[in-house]
């Protein structure tokens, strides 16, 4: 309630760091301890490890040594040079100087007192019917619970229904403590952290109704207005986050020794009061600790004032506590028959009654297999993880705050449809509902992080997509640079195409098999919905996925989503359009954690222009960031339309889904059962004033508004290319160009800026594969799927072999018959494909800087270049070499491929098939992480991966292969592992009698919130 000035600045012990319990004081020592003034000298005396300590500042502390009973040295010379102090009746002495005895307060147990400037039951009367401050922000909606019905140790004091407080008469109606649910609890957390300590919550006062502040305002006479809270602004209190607390003794039921008491106005009653006793500092530090870990701030002024993190989150509110189920959320149990049924791969199947249900489910089900982890991302979309987990975030929590992301989720929350708004808040309320009934599953590192709310689940795709994805620091881009390496296939076949007369559909995201990339599988079903498919875990709906009439997977494309504008600073603004602007500027202070389990402040500076934030400045200029959807027209869609996608049942109900335009950066490749099949060039491409891709690929001019982009390309400016006469259709993240053969877009008739002209090998690879083949079978269909064939040998291999049957080395042309016997492929047993690797990374270094190829690529022949070797000599020479490290480390130049490429999770250890993308491999594997015996183990790649023939009922098959699970302990982290060595798919079910036959477990959600 009080609101104090910091009188004194000195640091406490760091709270995770707590000694043990100190021994109590002799007792005559109590009346010795407190504060000595005499004129602008403050002298505190106070008990330390066994000891009474004087402190005068800003002098260090001083030891005392009892010498008498009323005098004490100094263990060095005190202040004003004296050599012992000596203690009377109300004074003390130290040297030629008396220092009179402080009032800090009323004495133990008592309560200080103001009086009244108006009658309080008058003022009762009239503040109850006046208006809070209007407040225009987005907030939650209010869900006021008790903590002590939540845990019968936490025990309430309410000093405002009672006369013991500053008025000395009593406010409230009834002693009820009240505060919001997730602040709740975190407040149970802490009880249950405190309770073996010996130590339970006493709270004093919770949410307080607006219409008190104003009571307590009015009430206290003007120069007093400094203890209490404006009403004009509210309180924490208001929004029912904030309390006041302290401990007592669960034996004995008493009140434990604090520094001060109950809003006592002194500075003894600051968090950090260096005064009292070690056993009262101690009580004090064991309650800040136990509540700053559990996401509570506590109030310098007021050691027992502790706010709830997310404060700011909810509206100043002034219900009576009699009236509180008025404003409470209806329970309408989301949940309520909700059944999951989870077959023996792990794969959650949902089946729910209403939509809400079903988002309930889908929570509840990715909590359960990925519990931890989602966590983590939530305090990663907070730009909070720094304070929750550890310092090593720091760096991605400060980007966050730069590109404004958690504003921008408020923003994009406000703005969803009702029923998305509803979808999201009841896949919060699943996720908090299994968290609640499992706490055994959840580990102690993300506890805090809970509860989830819907803003959370918005703020991660916008970390994903703007943070992780259209922008970032130099080591995100290199993160997301090396998954571009990797790729992600996508096919779309005909039923003319097709042996047995169905559309075929492959599904192949290539994503590192951890973090934010995690897939999970699933299948969710209610009225006018039943979808299979897969999500990124925290994601509300199903991303790549498919029904009973059609299906659709997502490529990254070429989209340029970022611009970089030159800014020329002037007058403490930057120059646009000829005047001088001035940046607009947020600062905001994290709370970070160190290892050692101590805190400090990092402050974000973020200045921003009309382009974007500044990201980097050297003598008079600066370079501002312009992203789209967080630049110019804002993107709140994406969670709706992949919805509609997934409902759609004809592919011109797919065209109105998609016809938004909301997901950026994503190619979609569709297909359905009535043969329809298209790639679509999806992404929010901004419409440029004029130059090409290079041109804002680099650095823009931003003094003008000529270079700023308003407005973004729509659905119909957009590549397409929908049922073509070849009756396949092809994307591994290429350009919209070369979809098919022959080719039916042009790039002539779009914007230069608007994409790539480059076709890798492993698209050129991917178009083969469907162009050779006119009546492809199921069967083919998964083997292609999985083909691990080098495209670059064919196209180097034969200068090379002709290179080295005229070279005189014997170990180079033991190497080319190697590589003559090779079938070119990476499977687990092939025999050359380690060697190639090898060879044609040492003749890069050789060449570095200079072309690899007798043709570069050409768009004239875009799947027969590049081909040939530029400098056959340097090719031989690298083969040699490639062949004595081969010979070396692995003590034969025919090592198999799986032998050094390997798969291992949780002590299973498999040889690996398939390679990376750069050797055009269609089923890719990426192996970058180096075992200490010079292995490699796979660490992304082919991850979600399903194909699916429309047949009646739809026939699928897929793999996720790190396992459907992340949590600790799940026999599904591990399950699919040597389905992915063997290179097989396990079968989708997707009927209630099918899924009943392979049937794990069944779990049906009756009730909760």
């Amino acid at each position: 309630m009080i609101v104090l000035a910091l009188l004194l600045q000195i640091p406490a012990p760091a709270p995770n760091a707590l000694p043990p319990k100190p021994a109590a004081p002799p007792s005559a020592w109590l009346s010795l301890i407190g504060a000595y003034a005499s004129g602008h000298d403050t002298l505190y005396v106070y008990e330390e490890g066994g000891a009474l300590v004087a402190l005068l500042r800003p002098a260090a502390p001083s030891r005392l040594a009892q010498a008498a009973e009323s005098v004490f040295t100094f263990s060095s010379r005190g202040p004003y040079d004296a050599d012992r102090i000596v203690f009377r009746t109300g004074e003390i002495q130290v040297g030629p100087v008396v220092l009179r005895r402080l009032q800090m307060g009323p004495a133990a147990g008592g309560q200080l007192r103001l009086q009244p400037v108006r009658p309080v039951a008058e003022l009762l009367r009239v503040d109850r019917g006046l208006t809070p401050p209007a407040e225009s922000a987005a907030f939650l909606a209010p869900d006021l619970v008790e903590p002590s019905r939540l845990d019968a140790t936490i025990r309430l004091d309410i000093r405002y229904a009672t006369t013991n407080n500053f008025l000395g008469t009593v406010v409230y109606s009834s002693a009820r403590a009240f505060l919001q649910r997730p602040a709740a609890l975190a407040l149970v957390r802490a009880a249950r952290v405190l309770r073996p300590l010996g130590y339970g919550i006493l709270i004093h006062d919770a949410y307080r109704p607006w219409y008190v502040t104003k009571v307590f305002w009015d009430a206290t006479p003007t120069e007093s207005h400094w203890l209490v809270a404006d009403p004009a602004h509210g309180s924490k209190h208001n929004r029912g986050s904030a309390v006041d607390l302290t401990l007592y003794d669960l034996a004995t039921g008493m009140p434990v020794e604090m520094p001060s008491t109950y809003d006592e106005a002194t500075p003894r009653a600051l968090s950090d009061y260096p005064g009292g006793t070690s056993r009262q500092r101690w009580h004090r530090a064991l309650l800040r600790r136990v509540l700053e870990a559990e996401g509570f701030i506590v109030n310098p002024s007021e050691w027992w004032h502790f706010d709830f993190r997310d404060w700011e989150r909810y509206q100043i509110l002034n219900v009576p506590f009699e009236d509180i189920h008025l404003v409470q959320p209806k329970d309408s149990a989301p949940g309520r028959g909700t059944e999951i049924l989870w077959d023996t791969y792990g794969v959650p199947h949902i089946f729910a009654r209403s939509r809400a249900g079903l988002a309930y489910g889908f929570g509840w089900a990715q909590m359960q297999n990925h519990g931890d982890l989602l966590l983590r991302l939530v305090a990663q979309a907070r730009g909070r993880a720094s304070e929750y987990l550890n310092a090593d975030y720091l760096d991605e929590d400060r980007w966050v705050w730069t590109l404004d992301l958690w504003r921008d989720a408020e923003r994009a929350l406000a703005a969803q449809p009702r029923e998305m708004r509803a979808h999201l808040e009841s896949f919060a309320a699943g996720i908090n509902a299994f968290a609640t009934a499992h706490p055994d599953l959840i580990g102690d590192s993300v506890r805090a992080v809970l509860p989830v709310h819907a803003v959370d689940v918005v703020a991660h795709f916008n970390r994903v997509l703007y943070a992780r994805f259209l922008s970032g620091s130099s080591d995100t881009h290199d993160a997301v640079d090396a998954w571009r390496d990797r790729g992600s296939n996508a096919w779309a076949v005909a039923p003319r195409r097709t042996a047995g007369g169905h559309t075929l559909l492959l599904q192949n995201p290539h994503l590192p098999w951890s973090d934010l990339f995690t897939q999970i599988e699933a299948q969710y079903v209610a009225p006018g919905v039943n979808v299979s498919g897969a999500a990124l875990v925290l994601s509300p709906v199903m991303q790549i996925a498919f029904n009973d009439n059609l299906g659709w997977t997502h490529t990254v494309n070429t989209q340029d989503g970022e611009d970089y504008y030159e800014l020329t600073l002037s007058g403490g603004g930057y120059l646009f359009d000829g005047a001088v602007r001035a940046f607009e500027v947020q600062t905001h202070v994290l709370r970070v954690r160190e290892r050692d389990g101590s805190w400090r402040a990092d402050t974000v500076r973020v200045r921003r222009s009309v382009h974007g934030p500044v990201v980097g400045e050297t003598s008079g200029k600066a370079l501002a960031l312009a992203v789209v959807g967080l630049h110019g027209p804002r993107l709140y869609g994406a969670f709706s339309q992949w919805w509609d996608m997934g409902r759609a049942g004809t592919f011109a109900e797919f065209l109105r889904a998609i016809r938004p335009n909301q997901i950026s950066s994503q190619n979609i490749t569709y297909g359905d059962r009535d043969g329809h099949i298209m790639v679509f060039y999806g992404g929010n491409t901004p419409v440029r004033p004029r130059g090409d891709r290079a041109y804002w690929a680099g650095v823009v001019r931003g003094d003008s508004s000529a270079t700023l982009w308003t407005s973004l390309h729509g659905f119909d400016d957009m590549p397409k290319t929908v049922d073509p006469p070849s009756g396949w259709v092809q994307n591994a993240n290429d350009p919209p160009w070369w979809a098919t053969f022959p080719v039916i877009v042009h790039p002539a008739d779009f914007p230069a800026y608007l994409a790539t002209r480059m076709m890798a090998l492993r698209p050129q690879q991917s178009a083969q594969l469907l162009d050779a083949d006119s009546s492809i079978t199921w069967d083919e269909f998964l083997r292609y799927a999985n083909s691990t064939h080098m495209l670059l040998a064919d196209r180097v291999l034969p200068d090379l072999l002709a290179a080295t049957t005229a070279s005189s080395l014997a170990d180079v042309r033991a190497a080319g018959t190697i590589l003559r016997d090779w079938d070119r492929q990476a499977d687990s047993s092939s025999k050359g494909a380690v060697i190639f690797t090898e060879w044609w990374a040492e003749y890069g270094r050789r060449r570095r800087g200079q072309g690899l190829y007798a043709a570069r690529w050409n768009e004239q022949s875009p799947r027969t270049t590049p081909v040939g070797l530029a400098d056959t000599g340097a090719a031989v020479d690298a083969l040699r070499a490639a062949a004595e490290s081969v010979r070396t480390r692995w003590g034969s130049v025919d090592v198999a491929w799986g032998v050094v490429h390997r798969l291992r999770r949780d002590g299973l250890d498999f040889a690996g098939s398939g390679a990376g993308a750069q050797y055009g491999v269609f089923h890719v594997v990426g192996y970058s992480n180096k075992e200490p015996d010079g292995t490699f183990s796979a660490t992304g790649g082919a991850s979600w991966v399903a194909a699916i023939e429309f047949t009646t009922p739809v026939h699928a098959v897929s793999i996720v292969g790190y396992g459907n699970a992340s949590r600790a302990g799940s026999p599904h982290r591990t399950d699919q592992l040597a389905l992915l060595a063997h290179q097989e798919f396990k079968p989708v079910w997707r009927s209630r009698a099918e899924i009943e036959k392979h049937l794990e477990k069944r779990e049906l959600l009756a009730c909760c919130r």
